[in-house]
C-alpha cells in the first residue's frame, strides 16, 4: 500500500509513559494506560494533524521483552515499524536512573539509522530531581524533558515533529483527497463477543495477516485494533476489541475495565457489529446482553459460531442455535448468521460479503408512497379483522433516517400501543421491506383532530 505520509514511531522499554504520550498527542484516549508492566501488546496506529500537515503516529509495546512467545510477537512487531519509521521518539523514565534495557535500546536504535529524538518522560515527579541531566550518555543530543500526560506535552512533540521533518501542504491534499474517495463505500465493522471465542484469529484472516497476537490464553487483546481492508469496491474499517466480559462494575483490574469500556465504544460507532461465538459452548447472559446494547444502539449485527470445525453433529446442534436465536433475539428477527472455522482461508469472502448485505439494508431509504400504500393496506383495510389495533389508527408513516431505518408513525392516541404491538409493527414492516435482521427505530407521534373544538 503507499505510503501518504510521514511515520512516528514511539518506542523505549515498558513502562515509561509510550501510551500516555500517544493519547496526548492525538487528543483522545485510543490506548489503554496502566501500571501493570508490558501492558502494551499490539501496536496502535492514529492518523493525525499539524498545521494541514498529516502523519501517522504509532505506539509500540517495550523493547526488551522476548522472552514469553507473546512478548516476542509484539517485539517482531515493533521491528517492522522502527524499519518503516520517518521519525522515533525513544522515551526513558526519568524518574529512575538509566538501566540496561535502556541502554540496549539505545544501542538497537542506533543500527537502523533512523532520525531519533530521545524524550525525558515523568520530570514531574519529585525522584526526578535526583535524575537532573541524564540522557546524554545515550548518544542522542540534547534529551527533551516532558510530562508525558500534560497538554503542554503535545506542543512540544508538535515543535519536535516540525523541526525534524519537511512539511509539505500536498500532504494533506493527498490525504484530503483519499479520504473523499474512500467515504462513499466505507463500511465500519466491529468485531466483538466474549474473550477467547476466537475474534483475534478471524481479524487476522480477514486482514490477511499476523496483525494481532493470538493466544489461547484468554484476555490476550487488550487495546482496540483498527485497519483497513479492502474487498469488492468497499473499503471495511476492522476493529478487533479486547471484547466484553461481564458488567464494568463487577471488574476489579483498571485494564479490563478499560478494555471493556473500549470495546463498548467501537460498538457505538461502526455500521456492523460482529458477534463471534464459541459454537461449542452454549448463549451466555454476557453475550445476550450484549447483543441487546449494540440493538439499542442501533447498529447492524451479524452473528458468527466460530470454530465449527470442532462440532460434531453438525446439523443438530445448526438446528438449535438458530432456534435460540429466534427465541433470544425477539427485538429483531431473523438475525442473519454464519458457521465458519476463523482458521479457514475462505471465511474472510463469506464474512465481508455477509456484511456488505447488511449494510445495504441498515442504510436503506424506502419511499413515503410505498409505506404509507403498505401501512393502508395492512391496517386500515376494513375486510381484515385487526382487533388489536382497532381502537389505534394510523394515519401517516415515513421515514425520517437510516443508519438504523428510522421511521415516523403518526396515529390517533399512544394509549392502547404497548411494546407487543409495536415489535408487530416492527416485524411486519421488516419482512415487507427486506429489514430482516436490521434494528428498526420508530418515533410514534400524535396527530391532532383538526375538528376537536380548543
Amino acid at each position: 500500500m503507499t505510503k501518504f505520509f510521514p511515520e512516528i514511531v514511539l518506542v523505549g522499554k515498558p513502562n515509561v509513559g509510550k501510551s500516555t504520550l500517544f493519547n496526548t498527542v492525538i487528543g483522545r484516549r485510543e490506548a489503554i494506560v496502566g501500571e501493570e508492566h508490558g501492558l502494551t501488546r499490539d501496536f496502535q496506529e492514529i492518523k493525525f494533524s499539524i498545521d494541514s500537515n498529516n502523519f501517522k503516529l504509532l505506539d509500540t509495546a517495550g523493547i526488551g521483552l522476548k522472552n514469553e512467545k507473546l512478548n516476542f510477537i509484539s517485539y517482531k512487531h515493533t521491528l517492522e515499524k522502527i524499519g518503516a519509521a520517518d521519525l522515533i521518539f525513544f522515551l526513558i523514565d526519568g524518574s529512575n536512573e538509566i538501566t540496561i534495557e535502556d541502554y540496549n535500546c539505545a544501542n538497537f536504535l542506533r543500527k537502523y539509522k533512523k532520525k531519533v529524538v530521545l524524550i525525558i518522560n515523568k520530570v514531574e515527579l519529585k525522584q526526578s530531581k535526583n535524575y537532573e541531566g541524564m540522557g546524554y550518555d545515550l548518544g542522542y543530543g540534547n534529551p527533551i524533558s516532558i510530562t508525558a500526560k500534560s497538554k503542554s506535552a503535545r506542543l512540544i512533540v508538535y515543535n519536535v515533529i516540525k523541526s525534524f521533518l519537511k512539511l509539505s501542504i500536498n500532504n494533506q491534499n493527498n490525504f484530503t483527497n483519499k479520504e473523499k474517495e474512500s467515504e462513499v463505500d466505507k463500511i465500519t465493522i466491529s468485531i466483538s463477543g466474549k474473550p477467547n471465542t476466537g475474534k483475534s484469529t478471524l481479524f487476522n484472516n480477514i486482514y490477511g495477516s499476523k496483525r494481532v497476537i493470538v493466544s489461547p490464553e484468554a484476555g490476550t487483546t487488550r487495546d482496540s485494533v483498527k485497519e483497513e481492508v479492502f474487498f469488492k469496491n468497499y473499503i471495511f474499517d476492522l476493529i478487533d476489541t479486547a471484547g466484553v466480559k461481564k458488567k464494568a462494575k463487577t471488574l476489579k483490574s483498571q485494564v479490563d475495565r478499560s478494555s471493556n469500556y473500549f470495546s463498548r465504544k467501537e460498538i457505538r460507532y461502526a455500521n456492523v457489529v460482529i458477534i463471534v461465538f464459541d459454537a461449542n459452548l452454549p448463549f451466555t447472559n454476557v453475550e445476550l446482553s450484549l447483543a441487546n446494547y449494540i440493538i439499542n444502539e442501533g447498529r447492524a449485527v451479524l452473528l458468527v459460531f466460530n470454530k465449527w470445525d470442532l462440532v460434531k453433529e453438525k446439523s443438530k446442534v445448526k438446528r438449535e442455535i438458530l432456534s435460540k436465536i429466534n427465541s433470544y433475539f425477539f427485538d429483531i428477527k431473523d438475525v442473519p448468521s454464519v458457521f465458519i472455522s476463523a482458521i479457514k482461508k475462505n471465511c474472510k469472502n463469506i464474512i465481508l460479503d455477509q456484511v456488505r448485505l447488511i449494510y445495504l439494508k441498515w442504510k436503506k431509504k424506502i419511499k413515503t408512497s410505498e409505506l404509507n400504500q403498505w401501512m393502508h393496506a395492512e391496517f386500515l383495510d376494513p375486510k381484515l379483522n385487526q382487533k388489536s389495533y382497532i381502537s389505534t389508527k394510523f394515519r401517516y408513516i415515513s421515514q425520517t433516517k437510516t443508519r438504523p431505518p428510522t421511521f415516523s408513525l403518526y396515529c390517533n392516541t399512544k394509549k392502547k400501543l404497548n411494546l407487543s404491538k409495536i415489535r408487530s409493527f416492527k416485524n411486519r414492516l421488516r419482512n415487507k421491506f427486506g429489514l430482516e435482521g436490521i434494528p428498526i427505530r420508530i418515533n410514534l407521534k400524535v396527530s391532532k383532530n383538526p375538528y376537536k373544538r380548543i
